[in-house]
């Protein structure tokens, strides 16, 4: 008897401390996983792999109906100001085509209003498959209730918040724009040149997986599936930069390019038209990432070929 109503009050007390506990998850919501998002912004304070997975389930789908995809390169464009569309910037530092389709894919099933999905292509996320830093399942939506994610999350939130992160996440914003903003001993033509200068023509074809190659097929299937449209641009490479490895990236090109099909727009930003951008330095911050001036080009051209699909 002793020990039934011991079993009980330690059972109770439990399931008390359970409740306030998730009681108090709730109330923050850092992730927007478990109250209504219309009225909330919500940035990145640590990791931006954790932070977007989490966002795809409720924050996104809710107030975005479009959104960017790639790797650093398009990380730093603030589609705050695309006009023709809510996009969100899904875009992740360092990823490839494998961690891209399973955020995009978490959007696509929850967000009914999905118009536009943005592609920047580019080598960097066809050479390898993998998770990186963060295995992107539910476990990782459960993980949020875990006292010690959250008392470890608002450490490095506090931090953010103190300006103490490197690099300085106060340049981020609710839309999902990264800002990898590091310290770069050269200037941009400084960097540009020299590479052109120590790099011989390219003669082997960039690498790709055949498992990434797959992926980034799916994440055009999964599109399609969605009625949502697809514009696949590739990012623009500094022309001195560009030219020793030209004849290896239109052939990594041609087989991209078979992925898409007549409905979805491909938009080369290497053409000849954009070579005044491409030779003009303030547009870059080294030998491949743009600056904040290049980004905002980047963004009215795109938003100008989403403002011209015809109206369905």
């Amino acid at each position: 008897m002793v020990f039934k109503r011991f079993f009980w009050k330690v059972l109770l007390t439990t399931l008390a401390i359970t409740a306030l506990w998730v009681g108090v998850v709730v109330h923050f919501d850092e992730f927007g996983l478990f109250r209504d998002v219309k009225n909330r912004e919500l940035r990145i304070y640590g990791s931006e792999r954790l932070s977007k997975y989490l966002f795809s389930y409720h924050y996104i789908p809710e107030k975005f109906n479009a959104v960017l995809i790639g790797p650093s390169l398009s990380d730093i464009i603030d589609t705050r100001e695309f006009k023709s569309c809510r996009m969100y910037n899904l875009s992740i530092t360092g990823g490839n085509s494998q961690e891209l389709r399973a955020l995009f894919e978490n959007v696509a099933a929850k967000d009914e209003n999905l118009k536009v999905l943005v592609i920047c292509i580019d080598p960097y996320i066809t050479r390898k498959t993998g998770m990186e830093e963060v295995e992107m399942t539910s476990k990782v939506f459960w993980n949020t209730l875990d006292p010690a994610f959250f008392i470890s999350y608002n450490k490095e939130k506090n931090r953010a918040l103190r300006g103490e992160m490197i690099p300085d996440l106060s340049l981020n914003t609710e839309w999902g724009r990264y800002h990898l903003l590091l310290f770069r001993p050269k200037t941009p033509q400084q960097m540009i040149e020299e590479f052109s200068a120590t790099t011989e023509k390219r003669t082997e074809e960039f690498a790709i997986d055949n498992t990434a190659f797959a992926e980034l097929e799916k994440i055009a299937s999964i599109a399609r599936e969605h009625k949502v449209r697809i514009l696949a641009y590739y990012h623009p490479y500094p022309l001195k930069a560009f030219q020793p490895q030209e004849e290896a990236y239109r052939a990594y090109q041609r087989r991209i390019n078979s992925i898409f099909q007549k409905s979805d727009v491909i938009h080369d930003f290497n053409d000849d038209k954009y070579r005044a951008f491409r030779t003009d330095y303030s547009n870059y911050l080294d030998t491949v990432h743009v600056s904040d001036k290049g980004a905002a080009y980047i963004t009215s051209e795109l938003d100008k070929l989403i403002a011209a699909w015809p109206k369905n």
